[in-house]
This record gives C-alpha cells, sequence and structure tokens, in this order.
C-alpha cells in the first residue's frame, strides 16, 4: 500500500515501512520499520520480510536501501541487530552516522 511517500508491507507475522522519494532521495529508499509479532521472533519471519522489502525495492529500480539499526527497548540487542542485517547484505554506512544506533545500506 503506497500513501504520502511511503509503502507499507504487511503480512500475517510483521510489518515494514518504507520512505521513498525519487527526487529528492535520487534512488534511495529507507526502511523506517520493520517489526515482527511477539509470537514469531527468532524463527526467521524477520529475515523473510526483509527479502520482500529488498525484492520490492529492487522490482521499484531503487538503487540503495538505508537503516538505522536501532533498538527501541533493549539497546543490549544492537549487535544482534546489526547481525541481521548484515546476515542480508548490508554494510554498516560510511555516509550517515548515527549518535545512536548504525546506520547500515545495501547496493540493489
Amino acid at each position: 500500500m503506497f500513501f504520502n511517500g511511503y509503502f507499507e508491507m504487511k503480512n500475517e507475522y510483521g510489518y515494514a515501512l518504507i520512505k521513498y522519494n525519487e527526487e529528492e532521495l535520487d534512488g534511495l529508499a529507507y526502511l523506517g520499520v520493520i517489526t515482527i509479532e511477539d509470537e514469531y521472533q527468532g524463527m526467521g519471519f524477520g529475515g523473510r520480510l526483509l527479502e520482500e522489502v529488498l525484492d520490492w525495492a529492487f522490482e521499484s529500480e531503487y538503487s540503495k536501501i538505508i537503516v538505522h539499526a536501532r533498538p527501541l527497548v533493549d539497546d543490549n540487542r544492537k549487535e544482534d541487530l546489526i547481525r541481521f542485517y548484515e546476515k542480508h547484505g548490508f554494510k554498516k554506512s560510511e555516509d550517515y552516522v548515527a549518535f545512536v544506533g548504525t546506520y547500515m545500506e545495501i547496493d540493489l
């Protein structure tokens, strides 16, 4: 579902919200939210949803996705988030700096 510069991807186990604006971001998409329902945590559903996001971005001809990897509740999980995104091809961004968390990116 598209609305006001956002694409919403939702299924029975999770939700993702991608911000896009080809004119301002020059082919970049920003993964603002990706969340998995508690009962599906740790079962691979987050990776599946992320792969759906990557497929959508590639098919939509975006060149890069950026995500701000930061835990919302438990800061001890920051390294888990970084490993999660790295497992799916993301790398730490050299162009974006965060005071909290880490910006990560993937070229499509």
